[in-house]
């Protein structure tokens, strides 16, 4: 029984209001779901015309058909800019490639410059110093 008077209580005071007053004092205006002196009731009701409800599906599909135009051009552009950093990230790692590379080679020719008996001495330098230009060109270093 206690819960039966429980939930009547809280039916009551979970039911939306019906009318909506609006309340004029001097120049403040408050809004109240009780009347108040002066009071003006403002319809709250939602009912839509036939021809209202049509021109908002309307709009609903038009709305959507949009959003599904940019949602496609959206992806479309991000496809085309991950495909380019891949190309530029694939750039970036062969030419880091090709730079180790070219260390490599004139590390070795200065090696060999440094390790060359007398007899071939300048032929190594210059073989080192064509290395290390090759190098400075092709990497910037």
């Amino acid at each position: 029984m206690n819960r039966l008077l429980l939930l009547a209580v809280l039916y009551t005071i979970s039911v939306p209001a019906s009318a909506i007053y609006k309340c004029k004092t001097g120049t403040q205006i408050t809004y109240s779901d009780t009347e108040c002196t002066n009071a003006t009731v403002i319809k709250t009701d939602d009912t839509f015309s036939a021809e209202a409800a049509g021109d908002a599906r309307q709009r609903l599909a038009t709305d959507k058909a949009e959003l599904n135009r940019l949602t496609r051009e959206r992806n479309k552009n991000e496809a085309i800019e991950d495909r380019a950093q891949k190309k530029f990230a694939s750039a970036a790692a062969s030419k880091r490639k090709q730079c180790a590379g070219l260390e490599q080679h004139r590390q070795w020719a200065e090696e060999d410059a440094a390790n060359a008996p007398m007899k071939s001495i300048e032929n190594a330098k210059r073989k080192a110093r064509r290395a290390a230009e090759k190098y400075t060109l092709a990497c910037g270093k």
